[in-house]
């Protein structure tokens, strides 16, 4: 009977949440011509995962993901254990980071203002934002070696103590803050792509890069350069995450994991800011934007600060919902009866968020990563956008065709509805975990939390779909 409770609930906010509408978001290809209406992929959305449920609840009874021996915790490593990268790579790849870094400012505050000419938004919306997500995911921890800031500030810091200069010791990062700067990182860096009226303007991104450079700067210098790069650095927290999904077996990186106060909170911005940026191609936003900002000129403001008004609260509102149906499934889960005392689910089941996270990053950017990065080649060459061709290659252009509209959107729902698979996978595990491996208990206490996940499938092919 809670089964089947928990089955209609999930089918009812599918159908909810999918009406047979159509959007294009930036990022987001519109749904082709299908041979079936696309409401229809929500149902089967909503079946895999009712069905994946199931078949947790009565064949998955002991917690099988959280990794056993010294590494069983699963923090974070610590900020001075070895690198597994060599350092004969992590040479001249920091090196040539460092080199890309200083271009995209050089490139921003020099070059045209034309941000389709200009190196910078390609470079940092596309292959840094999107290319490098999608590398953490396939291949692990690559922004610890391609992260130009730990670089540059293990590259300091070896010339010091080469120098014999011993500069003050680091202090001791506060536990309490945890990964809460990285969560405003990732907030301003969405808010910077997707609020901001001239975010896409070369010489902002500049700006922008410089500012949040040197904030990065300042924490390595007192906190130290590891104890940043690993706690508080936006990029490397959440980068850092997505890696976690490869660890093999596959999941067992995210189902050892403990999180950190601020966690939640990184990956809870990065599935409300990607919502928000899906629902701001759709036609509701096409639908309010002019009336709203009609409304606010007419009370004083000009009109390219009232759509960054309404933008801003309507990122602000894709967060907090993604967040309310989040503790709502968090709630239920604790008054399920066995649940541990005074342990939080908020914390516990967030590394279910991830493979959610990851899902609606790459499913979003897909088709922006492979047909907007095919112009890195011609953007190198002539980074400002100053008629250069340092490497030949100026006069590349992009083939639209590369990802065609309707495989692009069978794509986009697998990758969708495996993200949110793994997520109901990762939150049993750990249900189990917590309940001391009764698994009827666990898997009530996860009924609320299939609704959830199901909502955020249909969300995630609603903003695939609508038009």
């Amino acid at each position: 009977m809670c089964r089947r409770r928990a089955a209609l609930g999930a089918g009812l906010l599918a159908a909810v949440l999918l009406p047979a509408t159509p959007a294009v978001a930036h990022g987001i290809d519109a749904a082709p011509d299908l041979p079936v209406p696309s409401w229809l992929f929500g149902w089967a959305a909503a079946i895999v995962l009712v069905v994946s449920f199931v078949w947790l609840g009565t064949a998955w009874r002991t917690p099988k993901l959280r990794p056993a021996g010294p590494d069983a915790p699963g923090a974070d490593r610590a900020p001075d254990a070895a690198d597994p990268v060599p350092l004969a790579v992590q040479i001249p790849v920091g090196a040539l980071a460092v080199v890309l870094w200083l271009v995209t400012m050089w490139a921003g505050w020099s070059g045209t203002e034309v941000p389709e000419a200009n190196l910078a938004p390609t470079l940092v919306f596309v292959v840094f934002w999107v290319g490098v997500a999608v590398a953490s995911i396939l291949f692990g921890d690559v922004w610890s070696t391609l992260s130009p800031f730990r670089a540059l500030g293990r590259g300091v810091g070896a010339l010091t103590r080469r120098l014999g200069v011993e500069g003050p010791p680091a202090v001791d990062y506060p536990q309490r803050l945890g990964a809460w700067p990285a969560a405003l990182g990732v907030l301003a860096f969405a808010w910077l792509e997707l609020v901001a009226s001239s975010g896409d303007r070369p010489a902002n991104i500049a700006t922008a890069t410089a500012i949040y450079s040197g904030v990065t700067f300042v924490g390595m210098a007192v906190y130290g350069v590891e104890t940043w790069h690993r706690r508080a650095e936006a990029f490397s927290v959440l980068f850092g995450l997505l890696a976690r999904i490869r660890r093999r077996p596959v999941l067992r990186g995210l189902g050892g994991y403990d999180a950190t106060p601020g966690i939640t909170a990184v990956v809870l911005v990065a599935i409300g800011t990607t919502t928000y940026d899906g629902l701001s191609g759709g036609s509701i936003y096409a639908d309010t934007a002019p009336d709203v900002t009609r409304w606010l000129v007419r009370r004083g403001l000009s009109s390219d600060f009232s759509y960054t008004v309404y933008a801003a609260v309507l990122i602000v509102v894709c967060i907090a919902l993604i967040s309310g149906l989040y503790w709502l499934a968090c709630r239920s889960a604790e008054r399920t009866r066995g649940w541990p005392a005074g342990r939080s689910a908020w914390d516990a089941f967030s590394p279910s968020l991830v493979p959610i996270a990851a899902a609606y990053l790459v499913a979003h950017y897909l088709s922006l990563l492979l047909i907007n990065g095919q112009r890195l080649p011609a953007l190198l060459s002539d980074p400002r956008g100053a008629g250069t061709d340092y490497f030949g290659t100026a006069g590349w252009t992009a083939d639209p065709g590369v990802l065609p509209p309707e495989r692009n959107w069978y794509v986009q729902v697998a990758i969708l509805i495996a993200g949110h698979v793994a997520a109901i996978v990762l939150a049993h595990d750990r249900a189990l975990e917590l309940f001391g491996g009764d698994h009827r208990a666990a898997a009530r206490s996860q009924q609320v939390m299939l609704v959830v996940m199901v909502g955020f499938t249909a969300l995630g092919l609603w903003l695939l779909s609508s038009l």
